[in-house]
């Protein structure tokens, strides 16, 4: 019997498929929950909003297109306070994965702006 000095590697959760179908099914989710309940805003698809604030910037219509430009920057905001948590957790040596606090912390998030009336 051959003895193998390889271990076997784990998977990071985020190249699983079914943790990749999940949140799949997740964004999709939030981005018709989103555009049916905010006023035709899409929560993941920047490149439609990209889209959209430019039209409404071509046609003049100014506060449309600020409609779109609020999400995005939001998004960039988003990036930012992950790249920060990020930091923050290593320099205080955090013993687990700094992506399953930040999800975490992005799901209680989610939880507390669903909970905004629509009128907000």
């Amino acid at each position: 019997m051959k003895s193998s000095n390889k271990t076997k590697q784990k998977t990071p959760p985020w190249e699983n498929p079914i943790f990749l179908t999940i949140m799949t099914f997740v964004g999709g989710y939030m981005n018709g929950y989103t555009y049916i309940t905010r006023n035709n805003i899409l929560a993941n698809m920047h490149t439609a909003n990209m889209s959209k604030l430019g039209i409404n910037i071509a046609l003049g219509e100014w506060l449309e297109a600020l409609h779109y430009f609020i999400p995005i920057l939001t998004c960039i905001l988003g990036a930012a306070f992950s790249k920060l948590i990020e930091t923050i957790l290593i320099n205080f040596n955090f013993k687990g994965d700094w992506r399953k606090f930040a999800l975490i912390l992005e799901a209680i998030s989610l939880f507390i702006i669903g909970l905004l009336p629509t009128s907000f």
